[in-house]
């Protein structure tokens, strides 16, 4: 039995969203360079829908729509192959930025774990992923929360490195 509730409708938002954005990245508005895409939470989890989208719809294609796609704090917990098909639809750096000491994160995946299923202990934005071609970025010593994901934005993107 899975009982509806905020965070479930919100992860279902983002991964529409996400959708929408592989879309629209395909179509090329933004022209043809590549882009860098960094989402927050489940800006995150929308970003990285985007990236199976992308990966599904143009398997072949020879270069990706995607430099860098950065995700912190993802809350969820992707299989192997969805990181590959995301891997797979970028060029450059895909970053997994986590924090061990997100309680938010890891009360909101233990509810969703007791409500509906899914392994909250192996979500992406509390852990190292040690996946090929995904870095790991621990910004457990940057942040101590979910609650200053925004307000330290600038010391978060400057630890992963993104002006590298």
């Amino acid at each position: 039995m899975v009982v509806d509730n905020e965070w479930i409708r919100a992860c279902d938002r983002a991964r529409k969203a996400g959708r929408l954005l592989g879309d629209v990245l395909q179509k090329k508005v933004q022209g043809d360079r590549p882009v860098v895409l960094i989402g927050v939470s489940l800006g995150a989890l929308a970003l990285f829908e985007a990236l199976t989208t992308i990966a599904e719809h143009s398997p072949s294609e020879a270069s990706p729509l995607v430099d860098t796609a950065i995700f912190v704090s993802l809350p969820v917990a992707p299989g192997d192959d969805e990181w590959r098909q995301a891997r797979s639809a970028v060029s450059r750096r895909l970053v997994n930025a986590y924090c061990t000491t997100d309680l938010v994160l890891a009360g909101v995946g233990r509810l969703h774990e007791v409500l509906g299923g899914g392994g909250w202990s192996e979500m992406a934005g509390l852990r190292p992923l040690e996946r090929e071609g995904v870095e790991d970025v621990d910004l457990s010593d940057v942040i101590d929360g979910h609650f200053e994901l925004n307000p330290k934005i600038k010391e978060i993107l400057e630890a992963i490195g993104v002006n590298d």
